[in-house]
């Protein structure tokens, strides 16, 4: 038999590099894809107990203090508190009298803010990040109500992974989002099994706020701060000390309305 015509021989070439090509390109998606379910396996599971942590907290009450202010304009004061799931929360701030300086509430439809010393009284819908507008950070009610409970704030993702601490010993699990890249980092011990910081990012991937945790104690089973400490990259700052804390206490929706001074 002769040879085959030189257009037959063209196209068994053609068909034959496809046929290598394409096992060649499934054999190295089925490799690179059975890489990543096992890698995610531990920031997976790493961050479904972090998101189960206290999850039957529901209502609290504490008292303690707040430092809060802007560089070398500082506050502290005497402080009350009271939180519920669905981002409703109150904070009384003391006088050194003990009488009301400052009262701020969320009822989640709400936010109020009544400055007692000045006679002042504001109410605007709630938007969840109402409480920026007293202490410059952009820190939502939510957060606060999750952070006071000994809980961490768990953003939408779409992607978790984990890295080793490039600056000390521990590892960072990192929250990522389609499009807009890293949304939070959660600091962890070189045992996994302590957070000690973690970072909130904004739409520019820059950090909008961090919170350190210094101290921990345990009431009624739950594992809650002592204190944290809430900054931005300006030098605003939020410190809350709890001194007592009460769990699962019983609360009714008027705890977290604010009603205008007389007059």
């Amino acid at each position: 038999m002769g040879s085959p015509a030189p257009g037959k021989k063209f196209t068994r070439i053609i068909l034959t590099s496809c046929f290598f090509f394409f096992s060649c390109s499934n054999a190295i998606k089925r490799t690179f894809k059975s890489r990543p379910d096992r890698i995610s396996e531990e920031p997976t599971h790493l961050l479904s107990k972090i998101q189960n942590t206290n999850s039957n907290l529901k209502t609290f009450k504490g008292i303690g203090s707040i430092h809060f202010g802007t560089g070398g304009q500082r506050q502290k004061a005497r402080a009350a508190w009271v939180g519920a799931m669905n981002a409703k929360l109150r904070i009384e701030i003391l006088s050194i009298s003990g009488q009301p300086a400052a009262s701020l509430a969320d009822d989640g439809k709400w936010f109020y803010l009544h400055l007692h010393q000045k006679q002042r009284f504001h109410k605007k819908r709630s938007t969840g990040n109402n409480l920026k507008s007293f202490f410059s950070i952009p820190v939502e009610t939510q957060d606060v109500v999750d952070l006071l409970a000994g809980r961490v704030p768990i953003r939408n993702h779409h992607q978790v992974s984990i890295v080793a601490n490039p600056s000390q010993e521990g590892y960072i699990l990192i929250l990522s989002k389609r499009w807009r890249g890293e949304i939070e980092r959660i600091y962890l011990d070189k045992e996994k099994s302590r957070i000690d910081k973690i970072e909130i990012l904004g739409n520019q991937g820059s950090i909008a706020y961090r919170v350190h945790f210094a101290g921990r104690q345990t009431v009624d089973g739950f594992v809650i701060p002592a204190s944290l400490v809430i900054t931005n990259t300006k030098g605003d700052r939020l410190k809350i000390e709890i001194e007592r804390f009460w769990t699962n206490v019983a609360v009714s929706p008027s705890m977290f309305v604010l009603n205008p001074p007389p007059g």
